[in-house]
């Protein structure tokens, strides 16, 4: 292939990836309530749920390589939470509420907890199964109404 044709597809790529969240950011409050959902919830759902993470951990384990599964969990999360909200933040400063502190901070002994329970190369069943409950409470309401959202 011509570099010149390769450049313009990589390009292209860019531009339609542009075009598609500008296109999902745009759309996903008039969705959410619709829906009768939040928007935090609506974009969890769509953007948070990610099934090739899902189809590399299964193949991953399956095949005896939990490194890879765990690997691949921990540097998606990483890159989402240092890439996007890095790029979001150089473009427009993110302003969050205390909600969303208190939010954030739940995270931290979460992702001690699960160093903690991936640390000796063995998640078991017991602990996947645990997994559930607390991904329920960190992505749901915490008892305080509704997931936090951004400051406006």
């Amino acid at each position: 292939m011509d570099v010149g044709l390769e450049v313009l597809a990589f390009l292209a790529g860019v531009a339609l990836i542009v075009w598609g969240a500008e296109a999902f950011a745009e759309h996903l409050g008039a969705a959410s309530v619709r829906l009768g959902v939040s928007t935090f919830a609506l974009a969890l759902l769509l953007a948070g749920a990610e099934p090739e993470e899902l189809a590399t951990t299964v193949t991953a384990s399956l095949r005896g390589a939990p490194a890879i599964a765990l690997g691949d969990v921990i540097g998606a999360n990483v890159t989402v939470c240092l890439v996007a909200l890095g790029v979001g933040a150089l473009v427009t400063p993110l302003p969050f509420g205390g909600q969303v502190r208190r939010y954030a901070l739940l995270g931290l002994p979460l992702a001690i907890a699960a160093v903690a329970v991936a640390w000796d190369g063995h998640v078991g069943r017991l602990e996947g199964a645990a997994r559930r409950p607390v991904r329920a409470v960190r992505d749901g309401d915490l008892g305080e109404g509704a997931p936090p959202a951004c400051a406006r």
